[in-house]
């Protein structure tokens, strides 16, 4: 394994081990690739995507990921921030980070099964994040297959939509009004004008709803969305009781 005089870069992906075939080193490289598009798409707004350059360090198997120097360093660092802790976090055997899909998930499990389980295999993976190495085990590869077993049920959910983007597929996110948990909305075309006026407001949306085994619902095919009144267009006490004065 690499030691950290040896690192160079913020963002490092490190495959270790005698017996790295051509086959293993590219799915390698493929999902680290995959599972860094996945958190840049999630942190960067619409237009700010970063832009990466590639560079493998002669005579190693360290595969840099540079960003372009015209990057905007906050969503760098959110990246970073979003990379070191994501990993770290399934390694634990802890919940799921935010802001990572199911996608990246199971990037981050590829990348774990390629590791070695034998002493014939002594194969290892890691990331290094701001030259700290973050190991990927088969620990990860058992959690992450945990986070990605579903189940699919028709209802509702509940949460303000704060987020709306063409990026990937069209889909918009809410945030539950409890635990402030996002929720993936995946919408067509017919739901996009309606969810450009509810964006900032408290919706009810309903669909086919992808939960996990311990039922947290994780993301909605989207059939309709209705958008709760603001506080100011509620009535008021004087109004609900003129109302009642009425009614009897």
């Amino acid at each position: 394994m690499a030691r950290k005089s040896d690192i160079d870069a913020d963002l490092v992906f490190e495959m270790d081990g005698v017996d790295i075939t051509p086959d293993k080193f590219v799915r390698g490289v493929r999902a680290f690739f995959t599972l860094l598009t996945e958190i840049m798409e999630e942190v960067c707004s619409e237009d700010d995507g970063v832009h990466w350059r590639v560079q493998v360090k002669a005579g190693s198997n360290l595969i840099e990921a540079i960003p372009d120097p015209g990057a905007a360093p906050v969503y760098v660092e959110a990246i970073l921030d979003s990379m070191n802790e994501g990993v770290e976090r399934l390694e634990n055997m802890e919940d799921e980070p935010a802001g990572w899909t199911p996608k990246a998930i199971s990037s981050l499990k590829t990348i774990g099964a390629l590791s070695g389980v034998n002493e014939d295999d002594d194969t290892s993976m890691q990331i290094w994040v701001r030259k700290q190495p973050k190991p990927v085990t088969h620990r990860t590869v058992a959690r992450a297959a945990e986070l990605t077993k579903w189940y699919t049920d028709h209802g509702s959910v509940e949460g303000r939509l704060q987020v709306l983007s063409e990026r990937g597929s069209l889909h918009l996110v809410v945030y539950e009004p409890i635990s402030d948990r996002p929720i993936r909305c995946y919408i067509n075309e017919d739901l996009l004008n309606n969810s450009r006026d509810a964006f900032g407001k408290r919706v009810e949306i309903f669909g086919d709803i992808r939960y996990r085994l311990d039922g947290i619902p994780r993301s909605i095919k989207a059939e309709e969305i209705a958008t709760f009144p603001d506080v100011g267009d509620l009535p008021s006490v004087a109004d609900v009781e003129g109302i009642l004065r009425n009614y009897h």
